[in-house]
């Protein structure tokens, strides 16, 4: 396994192939969590005394085996009973959206009262708030040089909205995404020493469609090591009481009870309720209680039940060629029984031998304790 190393473009004279530090060879493991619609992270682990291990420092970016770009957050060097190592922990390309906040300036602000309001199709509404925050800013020191935008093509919800004010960027388009059912990915075109950001739309490849090859995943068939099946609610609310966030006590009158769309409302020992602050503007009168349904159902994406099906996968399917992070398959078991569900993570593991392993997440794993916590926070607690 190769490790590339570069040193990120400080500036647009600069470029990845002359900022290209080392390549390393000598590695004991390197696992990568690669996610559909949020960051992904991994780990690398490096033996002491490595030529270039100089060049493992916070900020640098690695190509991993050619294939998987990421970014040095954390380095420790340590002294062990197995002799000097480098642990390296970080994030994949995704992670550069995690150093905004949601901004406005006075040529860009399109909302009222600071926020900043786009309307459009899912992917416009995205490409905003990545050009307003991370390609044009209005501050000029907020730019992040060799990022860009790939074309608009209108594709997720047609019709979408998002009203924004201070928020992580990262944040932002993960919510934006699942609540419109697609992903995000930040890819490096080395030639052109770009970092693009683009949406990511899934293909359906269950085995009840024809129009595209079918994808199933089943012990049976020999593409499945191990399997298992998770399925919980301890994180679940179903019924949202949503308020406009900071809200005065006539504005509270507008509190609106959301559910899950085209889903009856649920009641007795199955209704499991929460309060939600939302952000919407002040100029959009007569439309206070759209806006509020609208981004109700954007939050309520943090609280779905879990069912998710982790599997160690074997055999001829091949990860970006046979199907990608995000297609719908469908995976079969003969006690745990057959469901067809969307690729939301992948874990990609490599050895000392430099011996590969993958293992998939299929639907919604629980919500991470994080994540959880910080949504607490925002919504006032649960």
């Amino acid at each position: 396994m190769i490790i590339q190393v570069f040193k990120p473009l400080d500036s647009d004279t600069e470029t990845l192939q002359l900022n290209k530090m080392a390549d390393i060879s000598m590695s004991t493991s390197f696992v990568y969590t690669w996610r559909f619609s949020d960051v992904g992270d991994f780990s690398l682990v490096v033996e002491g005394g490595t030529r270039f291990e100089e060049t493992l420092r916070p900020g640098n970016l690695l190509l991993v085996d050619y294939q998987y770009w990421v970014r040095i957050g954390d380095a420790v060097r340590s002294e062990t009973a197995q002799g000097y190592e480098i642990s390296i922990t970080g994030t994949d390309m995704k992670g550069i959206l995690l150093q905004r906040i949601t901004l406005y300036g006075k040529q860009q602000d399109t909302g009222a009262m600071g926020y900043d309001v786009v309307q459009g199709s899912t992917e416009t509404v995205l490409k905003h708030y990545i050009k307003n925050n991370i390609t044009q800013p209005a501050d000029a020191a907020r730019r992040i040089p060799g990022f860009a935008i790939a074309p608009d093509q209108g594709r997720g919800i047609v019709k979408d909205t998002y009203m924004s004010r201070f928020e992580i960027l990262s944040e932002l388009v993960t919510k934006v995404c699942k609540n419109a059912e697609i992903g995000y990915g930040v890819e490096v075109d080395a030639g052109a020493s770009q970092y693009i950001f683009d949406v990511v739309v899934p293909a359906d490849l269950t085995e009840g469609q024809s129009v595209n090859n079918r994808v199933v995943f089943a012990v049976d068939r020999g593409n499945v090591a191990t399997m298992t099946r998770t399925e919980g609610i301890t994180g679940l609310r179903n019924a949202f009481y949503a308020t406009k966030s900071g809200g005065t006590l006539v504005e509270d009158a507008l509190t609106q009870l959301v559910y899950w769309e085209g889903e009856s409302a649920p009641a007795g020992i199955h209704r499991r309720e929460l309060h939600l602050n939302v952000s919407i503007t002040e100029e959009v009168a007569g439309q206070e209680l759209s806006d509020i349904i609208a981004a109700a159902r954007k939050e309520a994406t943090n609280y779905l039940a879990t069912d998710s099906y982790d599997c160690d996968i074997k055999g001829d399917y091949r990860l970006g060629v046979d199907y990608n992070l995000g297609d719908y398959v469908t995976v079969r078991h003969e006690v745990m029984g057959t469901a067809n569900k969307q690729i939301t993570e992948a874990l990609i593991t490599y050895d000392s031998n430099g011996a590969r392993s993958l293992k998939l997440t299929f639907g919604e794993k629980a919500t991470k304790i994080l994540n959880a916590l910080n949504t607490k926070i925002t919504n006032k607690g649960v």
